[in-house]
């Protein structure tokens, strides 16, 4: 889903849902994670092709920040669809 979607998503929720703090903070986290997993798409898809070593520590770096599991899965799929894969 683009961020923008999840944009217009947590502003539905907000708008229909004012009290439901619980949902409008995972809409807020969805926001977050579609913008990241736009950014690295953007960065997988405009840098050259990345070692093995440096794919590793940009897995372990998002990993260790919180980010989302599926954010770094299609990142991953990313780099090997560009052929970037060892």
């Amino acid at each position: 889903m683009s961020w923008t979607r999840e944009r217009a998503r947590l502003a539905v929720t907000i708008r229909d849902h004012p009290d439901d703090h619980a949902a409008i903070e995972q809409a807020r986290r969805d926001l977050r994670a579609a913008r990241a997993e736009a950014y690295v798409r953007e960065l997988v898809d405009t840098s050259p092709p990345l070692t093995a070593e440096q794919r590793s520590r940009l897995a372990v770096l998002l990993l260790a920040f919180g980010v989302s599991t599926n954010v770094i899965r299609s990142a991953l799929v990313a780099l090997r669809t560009e052929g970037l894969d060892a």
